[in-house]
């Protein structure tokens, strides 16, 4: 897990930056469950430095190895295989691999495409996530999250779409993985595409 509890969001990874105790990392304050905050002026370099704003999404700059995140989970010991199709040909789950009692991976298939989803229990885990009122650029069902893409530096064809959102009634905090590819900084699949593909996902249990 992590090593403190106050994540922050900034833009594709709420691994990537951390609270308190890292004097350069922007406070994470509040109680359990998601806080939308606005981003100082002090700390705009941090946020915005490998992150573009486009209309539908933010594309984020990242490493090539993030490329390879769904795999990862997949060769961890702890993951599990399994096969699930339900009434839907071209989705289903393919492995479980949980990080901890409260936040689980689940893995997809998508027409041969890895997709993958996290769930991680906010009140559960007695955490809270911060996310910059900014980046809010997407409302799905009763929620509104952070839509964004991942473009791996230097440029390969590969990339990664990811949808952060917590439904704050029952405080659990989601993030959806895409894979895609991307020409010349723009991905095949478009903002209603991968929408779509996550409604498909979420109806299969």
């Amino acid at each position: 897990m992590y090593p403190v509890k106050s994540i922050i969001i900034a833009g594709l990874f709420t691994s990537s930056a951390f609270a308190q105790p890292f004097a350069q990392i922007p406070q994470c304050d509040g109680g359990i469950g998601i806080k939308y905050t606005d981003i100082a002026d002090a700390d705009r370099d941090f946020y915005y430095a490998s992150t573009i704003k486009n209309d539908d999404y933010l594309s984020i700059g990242t490493e090539i190895e993030y490329m390879n995140i769904i795999n990862h989970f997949k060769n961890l010991q702890q993951t599990k295989t399994i096969d699930f199709h339900p009434n839907q040909e071209n989705i289903g789950k393919t492995h479980i691999m949980p990080e901890s009692a409260h936040r689980v991976n689940t893995i997809y298939s998508v027409n041969g495409v890895d997709a993958m989803l996290t769930r991680w229990s906010l009140r559960d885990d007695k955490a809270r996530i911060c996310v910059p009122k900014e980046f809010i650029n997407t409302q799905f069902r009763s929620s509104k999250g952070v839509l964004s893409i991942s473009m791996a530096i230097p440029s390969t064809t590969e990339c990664m779409w990811k949808f952060a959102w917590t439904t704050e009634v029952d405080m659990v905090h989601n993030e959806f993985y895409l894979k895609d590819q991307c020409y010349a900084g723009h991905p095949s699949k478009s903002k209603a595409d991968v929408l779509e593909i996550l409604e498909k996902i979420l109806n299969l249990d």
